[in-house]
């Protein structure tokens, strides 16, 4: 099995060999500034976190991150559209040319602007994200080098568990490589998990009331389960990955309304197990035997998504998925 070596850089540099695609742009005056500022990120990320970005394809600025998923051919059926929200201030996207697995990025074009406007008021903010999306990048360049690419295309994993545990772990990794980009940030993700806690706490009790022993019952409960606790396991992923990255005190960065909820004992052990599964990952990533390393996070996913809803995921062979309610 192949393993990861976080150490063997060398000083390769692959920033400045980038495609960037800049069809949509309606700057031209402006286009070699973005160019020499995407590339001077581009160069920062590979500089800071010691590996080279040669697994990312291109670079493409667009007036509508939808419109341009939607048309663009990743190389292997997929629907990367379906997953776009209005937030998203830039994507990378898995894509697979040959038999090797890569990455892209897209990134919109007002969020572009940003990054050479004089004074522009949200630069930061902008940077930073992009990038994020280059440490995506550099995230899948670690799982790349143990897992096959059917895994990494296709987890063996029923959807929704499979969306749950990409959501925590990559923005997890992510954020941990991302971190020194943009310490400010931490206010953003404890603001988003105040936020994901408050609506959870509003609404926990209606998954387990619209659950019934019948197919549409468990799909009704699954998706309220997951309406509700993705936004908490996503900031909770932000927020831990920036502060391990950051080497800030995890503990003392949530927000009151967490401290209220992990509070609760079985949802306290839930979330220390889930952030000693992340750390642990983290720490063995230079040898990890293949996807079976996963395991054990994808089971502290199901057992978080248990203690916040009372809905409990099961995953089966062949893709399958038990649904049912934590005392069955």
């Amino acid at each position: 099995m192949r393993s990861c070596d976080m150490s063997s850089y060398h000083g390769r540099m692959h920033a400045n060999n980038v495609p960037i695609n800049l069809a949509e742009w309606p700057y031209p005056e402006l286009e070699g500034q973005l160019r020499e500022k995407l590339r001077s990120l581009m160069q920062i990320v590979e500089e800071k976190n010691s590996r080279p970005l040669d697994r990312l394809e291109g670079v493409s600025v667009v007036e509508s991150l939808t419109g341009a998923l939607a048309a663009f051919d990743a190389g292997y059926p997929s629907d990367h559209a379906a997953a776009m929200r209005d937030t998203v201030l830039g994507r990378m996207i898995t894509t697979l040319r040959g038999d090797r697995v890569q990455g892209h990025i897209f990134f919109p074009i007002d969020a572009a602007l940003q990054l050479v406007g004089k004074d522009a008021p949200h630069y930061r903010m902008c940077a930073y994200m992009f990038i994020h999306e280059c440490t995506h990048v550099q995230e899948l360049d670690t799982r790349a080098r143990s897992w096959t690419n059917d895994e990494l295309l296709n987890p063996p994993l029923a959807q929704p568990i499979a969306l749950t545990h990409q959501i925590v772990w990559n923005e997890y990794a992510a954020c941990r490589l991302s971190a020194f980009s943009g310490l400010e940030r931490i206010e953003d993700f404890r603001e988003m998990l105040r936020q994901g806690v408050e609506a959870l706490q509003s609404s926990r009790s209606e998954p387990r009331a619209s659950f019934a022993p019948t197919q549409e019952g468990r799909t009704r409960a699954l998706g309220q389960a997951l309406d509700l606790s993705l936004p908490v396991l996503q900031a909770y992923a932000y927020l831990l990955g920036h502060c391990r990255g950051a080497k800030l005190s995890f503990a003392d960065s949530i927000p009151e309304n967490f401290d209220t909820l992990i509070s609760e004992l079985p949802v306290s052990d839930a979330f220390s197990a889930l952030e000693k599964e992340l750390d642990a990952l983290w720490d063995g990533r230079d040898h990890w035997p293949g996807y079976d390393a996963f395991i054990p996070l994808v089971r502290a996913n199901c057992i978080l998504i248990k203690a916040l809803t009372g809905i409990l995921m099961m995953p089966g062979i062949h893709r399958q998925l038990g649904v049912s309610l934590d005392h069955e």
